[in-house]
Parts: structure tokens; sequence; C-alpha cells
């Protein structure tokens, strides 16, 4: 038998008062252009990026840094990987390149826009993503976790299964892009609580600041969400388990963590957590 000890979790993000904006009528594509990019990053630190739908802001992908100045881009929840090498760095810039395509990524974050030329066409930009959140070293643990989860290459994940008895999919409720979003200074957002989700009756502002969870629920370690009563499943990436799993571990949910113990699929759950096999 295996001893079990995991917890999902989330770093909580508390607001501090801020006077960059007048106290004036904006509208929602002013609001997006002036407020920074959540996960606080910035052109000069960031070393994961997730990005969404242009229109919509839907979580599509996320590049993350790798060893010395590689990259790597993953879309969500699918498989493959794009390569990139970093070419310089500012304050509200980054630049990528891949010769293998003849390809050129820029990450503006004035504009808050992942895009794109031909290296042969270094003129001629265009508008890929929209920069959803940008973190850096320090922050980036759970954005790198889930895309390398989404590529199908974390350790110990499976991305291609379906979730087990008793769970669900991981939820992906999106902040509208350009949305104003109300947060008091001193609000902290966890995996289990924030302020409400604009536009999104019964859910609250997950931590990464543009998902959101159901009341109730937990938000999952870099993007998505679980209903109440399931948890974030450690091993099968973007799936909730809950108690009609015998891999979960009975009264081990906690509502207010987010935090539940269970064990690999095809393992059962015992008395004391441990796992069998």
């Amino acid at each position: 038998m295996k001893a079990l000890f995991f917890a999902v979790g989330l770093a909580i993000a508390v607001f501090a008062p801020s006077h960059a904006l007048a106290a004036q009528p904006v509208s929602h594509a002013q609001a997006d252009s002036l407020t920074p990019v959540p996960g606080g990053a910035t052109g000069a630190t960031v070393a994961c990026l997730q990005a969404g739908d242009l229109n919509s802001g839907i979580f599509q992908t996320t590049f993350l840094l790798g060893s010395a100045e590689n990259w790597e881009e993953r879309a969500h929840m699918k498989p493959g990987v794009f390569r990139f090498q970093e070419r310089q760095r500012t304050e509200t810039m980054l630049e990528l390149a891949d010769t293998s395509r003849g390809l050129a990524i820029q990450f503006d974050f004035e504009r808050k826009r992942v895009r794109t030329t031909r290296t042969d066409q270094p003129e001629v930009w265009r508008d890929l993503y929209h920069i959803l959140n940008a973190s850096d070293k320090e922050g980036a643990t759970d954005c790198m976790t889930l895309a390398r989860a989404s590529g199908g290459q974390a350790a110990g994940s499976n991305q291609s299964a379906a979730p087990r008895n008793g769970g669900t999919t991981v939820q992906f409720i999106t902040v509208k892009i350009g949305s104003i979003i109300n947060v008091a200074p001193g609000t902290k957002l966890s995996a289990t609580s924030g302020p409400p989700c604009p536009g999104q009756a019964g859910f609250f502002l997950c931590p990464n600041k543009f998902t959101c969870a159901p009341v109730g629920g937990v938000c999952c370690p870099g993007a998505g969400a679980c209903a109440a009563g399931t948890f974030c499943d450690k091993f099968i990436a973007n799936a909730c388990i809950g108690p009609g799993d015998p891999a979960f571990c009975p009264g081990t949910g906690n509502p207010v963590t987010g935090v539940s113990l269970h064990c690999a699929p095809g393992s059962t759950c015992l008395p004391g957590n441990f796992c069998n096999p």
C-alpha cells in the first residue's frame, strides 16, 4: 500500500489599492487597455503566458519558458508542442522566433495581444490571441503545470482520459474581454472564494483573473473549475473527481481550501487514506 499525501493548491492573490484610473466612466475597450495584464508579469519578466480567442477571450493556448531562452507553445487540451527561440525583451514586449516555420511571435503587453509575422515580411504583423494572464518564474507553477498536462507530457498525468466515476470535465467560464472587474482593496482571491464573476451570476472570480468558478466549487491550478462537491483531479488533466470514485478518500474534500485526497486511476483509497495498490 502507498501512503497518500496530495493537495491541489492555488496561490492567493491580494488586491492593493490602485489610483491608476481616474474616477470617471470608461469604455470596456479603454478599461482593458489601461489595466495591467493579470498575473503581474511584464515583457521583461514573463515566463508563462496564457492566451485566448481575440473576440470571446476563451482560453486557447499557453506559451512557457523552458531552459535558457527556449520557449514552447502548447494548445489547451490538445497534443503537440511548437518551439521558439527568444529574440528580445523589453518591459512592454517579448519576441520569439520559430526559424523552422519562418515565423515570429510577439507578446504586446500594451495592447494585450499575441501577434505574429513571417520572418521574410517582418513589417506585417497580425493579431493571434488576447493575453489573459502572464506570470513571472516565481508565480508560473500553475500555468506551466496545466500547459504540460494539456500537451500530454506531464509526469503522472493522463490528458486523454475521460473523467472518472462521479467526476466531470473541468468547467471553463471565461471573463468577457473588456469586462470591468470591481475588486475592493485587500480582497483575497483563493481557490474557493473571490469577487463576483462579471456577467456570470452564481460564479466567483478565480485567482488567474480570467476564469470563474461556481459558488461552492473550486478553481483549479492554472485555469478552469470544478462544481460544488467535486475537486480538481491530480492525475487526469482537465477533470474533476468526486466521492463517487473509489480512488477518492471519503471525508477529505475541504470546501474551504479546495483540497482533496485521492489516488491514481485504478487504485482504491483505503481507511487511513492509503492507496491500494
